[in-house]
């Protein structure tokens, strides 16, 4: 798993204090500077960033790359895509039933 822009790495450090040392390996050369540029800003000698990828076989793969997010980048833009759809009707059914119970109340308030 890529460390990405350092979340993770970050909530082990604050969840282990003094006995984590946190190796961060990203791929993704443009991830992994923002990933250097979160971990510097806590100048901590135990967060250590690499940039290398792990795998059982030799060669090479393609990255979805967003320049502009790169924490959204990936390695299977697929299941992101069907992450991110499921995630916008949940978003979506909730608001529906906000504006619901808003609309329910402000009629209620009217009756009284």
């Amino acid at each position: 798993v890529g460390a990405n822009i350092g979340l993770f790495a970050l909530y082990c450090k604050r969840r282990w204090p003094s006995t984590s040392r946190v190796l961060c390996i990203e791929p993704m050369r443009a991830t992994s500077e923002v990933l250097r540029h979160n971990m510097d800003a806590f100048k901590d000698s135990t967060l250590c960033v690499e940039v290398a990828a792990a795998s059982k076989s030799q060669g090479e793969v393609a990255f979805q790359f967003f320049p502009e997010m790169p924490g959204e980048s990936t390695r299977h833009p697929d299941e992101r895509s069907h992450r991110q759809r499921v995630f916008r009707r949940r978003i979506e059914s909730d608001l529906a039933k906000m504006r619901g119970a808003k609309t329910a109340s402000a009629a209620a308030a009217g009756k009284g």
